[in-house]
């Protein structure tokens, strides 16, 4: 899984949520703010390469609310997709994130 650290955006610290998570830019502002993880799903098609040029893609996929036991909870789901530079599919993460 140490992929999932190739894609981080560096970001200075006032520019962190108040759970310490940088400010997704592919996101729409939510009127909850406390984030959960809810699920990690990654799919490996091929070893990555020490030479291997990556190229990542994300996609918010899905924005739906349940009501929880103590307010509404607001989930969403980002799909990544990590390629070679010449397009060969090396993996893909399903991201599932909670706001209450």
């Amino acid at each position: 899984m140490f992929h999932l650290a190739l894609f981080w955006d560096m970001v200075e610290l006032d520019q962190l949520t108040p759970d310490g998570v940088s400010i997704d830019g592919l996101l729409p502002k939510f009127p909850l703010e406390k984030a959960m993880a809810g699920g990690l799903n990654i799919e490996y098609f091929r070893p990555i390469k020490a030479e291997d040029v990556l190229v990542a893609t994300r996609t918010l996929t899905n924005i739906y609310e349940k009501a929880g036991s103590q307010g509404p909870i607001i989930f969403y789901e980002v799909i990544m997709r990590v390629e070679t530079a010449a397009g060969e599919l090396v993996l893909t993460e399903k991201t599932t994130r909670l706001l209450r």
